[in-house]
């Protein structure tokens, strides 16, 4: 389906003109583009009936191909609606489809429906399917450069189902796509997949995938926004995370960033597992003193230890070992010292 009919369609039903939307849908001469139009429409309007209608054109279908992505695209739409137990369902039928196909397109449909799975909220199942996928591209007996082009698009699908998912679980995409990519030697995608690797693990807090998104791009001012309006008052450790990503980009707008961000801690109450947190991204920006003085506030003397060394080690590297001999010795307690002192003798010598 032309995505300049997805893009209409999605137009006029957020412009809450849903019969304009229908007769798109009407007009169109494949039932596959009715099906992904209609589960456009449902998905928008939150509204199962149009799946409904979906189905209803999905059992038209006569080639399993693109009966199985209907299929697919249906189920991920009832998983975003809630109904879980129906989407599984639809999956299961979708996949069953697939033994019909030829070999390749059986590998291309299984690595379509693995993204739909993941769309659908279905992590581990989904990895398992682009798994299983990958295991069809190989077992292919095919040219290598063709079955190298299969792989690397289901490379590229992993990185884009990582793309639109939250930080936790982008991570487990991003490194298998990385491994793909590593393993043949793609060295512009491992590069930028290391990149998306790097932001997701430093937006852990902030996880939305379009806030991700925007920081990615540099679009900061932008990205601020999106924090201030999703997280509200609480916003500290994704402010925090947001310089932190600012200052490893070495952006102009880390300083401003910075000095925004800091105002909102100063004003902020926060518990000690996010004062913990909130020390290890002042550390990232290099702002150990702000880190300390957060740290000696810790009501826990584990997550206050903890803190401590960190703020310790990141002190030694710094060459201000007298500070941590004054200011961080003398808060920890002997185990803890002598753990420390143990840890630093056995630090190789540059």
């Amino acid at each position: 389906m032309k995505d300049d009919i997805v893009e209409s369609v999605e137009t006029l039903v957020r412009k809450g003109m849903i019969e304009e939307a229908i007769k798109i849908v009407e007009n169109l001469q494949e039932n596959f583009d009715k099906v992904i139009a209609l589960c456009k429409i449902a998905e928008l309007t939150r509204d199962e009936s149009f799946l409904e209608d979906a189905i209803y054109f999905l059992k038209k279908i006569k080639d399993h191909d693109n009966k199985a992505i209907g299929y697919g695209e249906v189920a991920k739409v009832y998983a975003l609606l809630g109904y879980e137990e129906e989407s599984l369902e639809l999956f299961e039928e979708a996949v069953k489809l697939t033994k019909n196909l030829n070999p390749v397109d059986k590998a291309i449909t299984l690595t379509i429906l693995a993204n739909r799975l993941a769309l659908a909220g279905f992590v581990d199942l989904s990895l398992e399917m682009f798994q299983n996928a990958f295991a069809e591209i190989i077992e292919l007996n095919i040219e290598l450069t063709k079955k190298t082009d299969l792989i690397i698009q289901l490379a590229e699908i992993l990185e884009a189902s990582g793309d639109a998912l939250d930080s936790e679980n982008a991570l487990k995409f991003y490194e298998m796509a990385q491994d793909i990519y590593k393993n043949l030697k793609l060295g512009q995608r491992e590069g930028i997949i290391e990149k998306k690797i790097e932001l997701t693990r430093t937006l852990m807090h902030t996880s939305y995938p379009d806030i991700r998104k925007l920081a990615y791009e540099g679009r900061f001012i932008q990205a601020l926004h999106e924090i201030e309006k999703r997280f509200g008052g609480n916003n500290v450790i994704p402010l925090l995370e947001l310089t932190a990503w600012a200052y490893k980009t070495n952006v102009f707008e880390r300083l401003k960033l910075k000095e925004i961000t800091m105002e909102k801690l100063s004003a902020s109450k926060l518990s000690d597992e996010e004062k913990f947190k909130v020390v290890q991204l002042l550390l990232e920006i290099d702002d150990t003193l702000k880190a300390y003085e957060i740290a000696i506030t810790l009501e826990s003397q584990e997550l206050r230890e903890k803190a401590l060394v960190l703020i310790g080690l990141k002190m030694i590297d710094e060459g201000e070992v007298r500070f941590v001999e004054e200011k961080i010795f003398p808060l920890l307690s002997d185990e803890k010292r002598e753990e420390f002192i143990n840890f630093l003798k056995n630090l190789p010598i540059a």
